[in-house]
């Protein structure tokens, strides 16, 4: 991993970790819980996309069991 996309995936591995705690979230709960700007917290939410660990369902997010971790 290229040294310029570690905070993006520090952020992607912490949004994730709150997806398992609390579930079914919205962006805008995402970025109150997490505390994360919204230009961060959409760069980790499309990292986990990419990575097939979340799922979308209309407005709202929620993570995807998987057998790899990151």
């Amino acid at each position: 991993m290229e040294k310029c996309n570690q905070p993006i995936a520090e952020n992607a591995r912490r949004l994730y970790a709150e997806l398992r705690h609390s579930g079914r979230s919205t962006i805008p709960e995402l970025e109150s819980r997490t505390g994360l700007p919204t230009a961060e917290l959409l760069l980790a939410l499309g990292w986990l996309a990419r990575e097939e660990r979340i799922g979308r369902n209309g407005t709202e997010i929620y993570p995807l069991d998987s057998e790899f971790y990151f």
